[in-house]
């Protein structure tokens, strides 16, 4: 239930059950009846399988979005690690031992509000516990530091059957304290089912990936203003980040690399001197979380002057590998099948076999669960937004590309939502 605002910062309040949800946050609007559609959700399959708590840790805003999906707020600098329950959230940061995580103004220290200013956490009822300590990944002599604090809630709490959620990102040390120290607890991987809600979006998460993808689109749009002959790559790399930047972007992976016929970025590119020259294509591509948190792709090629007919081929080949990609991409269908059958179109046309991803989910992490990988036998389902980009690159015809668009598994099938031109787009800019 959106409230108002406030100097800038949204403002949420929320019944939960007999819990109060008082949520400001500088970046982001998930209204209550949002937050509590997932609390609902995950509680009702927690108490279906026997859960107590889930623990998560936030490392960053590209791959560690758990937290942030109960707390509707972004990791800022430092790592968060937290709980999540039926009786609340409790959350472990870096600060000052024995203090608020951030200590609340002074106006508010009466009321029992504790504001975090940097990442948009107010502590009022359903945030129990916002606990400060001198740690970070790297103050190793205190290894255990965090840990403690973990295993104290626990106790605070009576947790027993506890959910480790990211099993990737959860740090050892945690694993190994629960482990030696908390004998009387069960821990069990609960990140399947956090996935299971996380990765398919509601119709308002839904809107928020909509907002994504029409600034990614304005990035797509905008490219050609700062692609110039007789600058470098990264001169061009550094433009198109303030320019993503500008747009509010919360975060943002901007990747660029020039070449006559078969350009590919460059996952460096803010170190690459090269410079453009007439006749060079650019692959660009912008991977970027808008202002609500959402994070989306897209990719293409863009050619200085006219585009060599080899390379005009691989491009319109990848388009038309995207289309079949898509067309395959349907609630129910298994993605490991489907990874072969791309596969096995893309033998047909004499380019080499996909090794990595040509499908993956996004949103609130930057990759996610679905993914298009011949591991993956769990069926797709319905409200999955995607990134779905084929990598055509083969050496022996010295052409190659990469692109990339935004869709949402639709009961109907995989609906592109990206709007920027299916072809090369021509930069008309051919003089030093």
């Amino acid at each position: 239930m959106l409230t108002g605002f406030r100097n800038s910062w949204h403002v949420c309040v929320v019944n939960f059950g007999k819990l109060r949800l008082r949520v400001m946050s500088n970046r982001m609007i998930s209204d209550g009846n949002e937050m509590r559609r997932r609390w609902d959700a995950l509680i009702s399959d927690m108490d279906r399988e026997n859960i107590d708590c889930l623990f998560m840790y936030s490392t960053d805003r590209l791959y560690s979005a758990y937290l942030r999906y109960v707390t509707d707020c972004p990791t800022v600098m430092y790592p968060l690690a937290g709980f999540f329950s039926k009786k609340g959230i409790s959350i472990i940061g870096h600060g000052i031992k024995g203090l608020p995580l951030y200590p609340p103004p002074v106006e508010r220290q009466s009321k029992g509000q504790f504001q975090n200013l940097a990442g948009g956490i107010t502590q009022h009822d359903f945030i129990k516990d916002m606990i400060g300590l001198p740690g970070c990944p790297t103050t190793n002599y205190v290894s255990n530091l965090w840990p403690e604090a973990a295993a104290e809630l626990i106790r605070k709490y009576d947790y027993k059957r506890i959910g480790l959620v990211g099993m990737n990102i959860i740090p050892v040390g945690f694993i190994n304290y629960f482990t030696s120290h908390m004998p009387d607890s069960e821990l069990v991987d609960a990140t399947a089912l956090v996935d299971n809600h996380k990765s398919f979006k509601s119709p308002y998460e839904i809107e928020l990936a909509e907002k994504c993808v029409r600034m990614i689109d304005e990035l797509m749009a905008a490219a050609p203003s700062v692609m110039r002959v007789g600058q470098s790559v990264r001169e061009i790399g550094r433009k198109m980040r303030r320019l993503a930047d500008s747009a509010d972007c919360m975060d943002l992976n901007i990747m660029l690399g020039k070449h006559p016929t078969m350009p590919m970025f460059n996952e460096w590119p803010f170190i690459d001197e090269e410079i453009v020259m007439p006749g060079d294509c650019i692959e660009f591509m912008a991977e970027v979380s808008s202002n609500v948190g959402i994070w989306g792709e897209c990719a293409r090629v863009y050619s200085i002057g006219e585009a060599p007919e080899a390379l005009v081929k691989t491009v319109g080949l990848a388009f038309e590998m995207q289309d079949y990609l898509a067309s395959l991409i349907v609630p129910g269908a298994v993605p490991c099948e489907i990874f072969d059958k791309y596969n096995a179109r893309l033998a047909e046309k004499d380019f080499p076999p996909e090794r990595r991803f040509c499908c993956h989910g996004q949103g609130f992490d930057v990759v996610e669960p679905p993914f298009i990988r011949p591991e993956n036998r769990t069926p797709l389902r319905e409200n999955a937004f995607i990134a779905v980009h084929p990598s055509m690159y083969d050496a022996t015809k010295s052409t190659g590309c990469f692109i990339c668009d935004n869709y949402l598994i639709t009961k109907d099938g995989a609906k592109r939502m990206s709007k920027t031109p299916r072809e090369i787009i021509q930069v008309c800019d051919t003089g030093l």
